[in-house]
């Protein structure tokens, strides 16, 4: 990439949907976009819709689609956070006593209830907005959809990070 960055560094330009879906739609005959909001509003909707697209029989679906994995957040504790993350004897012996479903039950319960949401700030929202606004515009028009609510703000809860 551009003077010897890694790809991952690129992640704000990578973000620039516009020319890599018209890309796909000019190579290929047949293109679904799905939108991130839509499928975390109804997760088995969208994906019985991706399934008809691909001609996959919808009734085979997985019992976890919409389940969120990996979640992001701040921690409440960063004792805890730390204790979830790292090996320690504690947790040695925890897998020795506990059958491996309960202890990652129990593990991924207390991620996801150590993690606390927080909202993008103003400013940063703001400046993403600027920096995606033509972008969104062109998006929009290659998919002949109104996408400007990417640019007003939040229309959702899935917004957060």
């Amino acid at each position: 990439m551009r003077k010897g960055w890694e790809f991952l560094w690129h992640y704000k330009e990578v973000g620039k949907y516009a020319a890599q879906v018209k890309a796909f739609m000019q190579e290929f005959k047949h293109v679904k976009v799905c939108y991130f909001d839509e499928f975390a509003e109804a997760p088995g909707r969208v994906t019985r819709q991706i399934c008809a697209f691909l001609g996959v029989d919808e009734t085979a679906m997985p019992d976890n689609v919409g389940k969120i994995y990996n979640s992001s957040g701040k921690p409440r504790s960063n004792a805890l956070q730390r204790f979830l993350q790292e090996e320690s004897a504690a947790k040695m012996l925890a897998r020795r006593l506990l059958p491996s479903t309960v202890g990652r039950r129990v593990a991924a319960f207390a991620r996801e209830k150590n993690l606390r949401k927080t909202a993008i700030a103003a400013d940063s929202r703001r400046a993403l907005a600027e920096y995606f606004a033509g972008d969104v515009r062109t998006l929009g028009h290659v998919l002949g959809a109104d996408l400007s609510h990417w640019l007003t703000g939040p229309s959702s809860p899935h917004h957060r990070v």
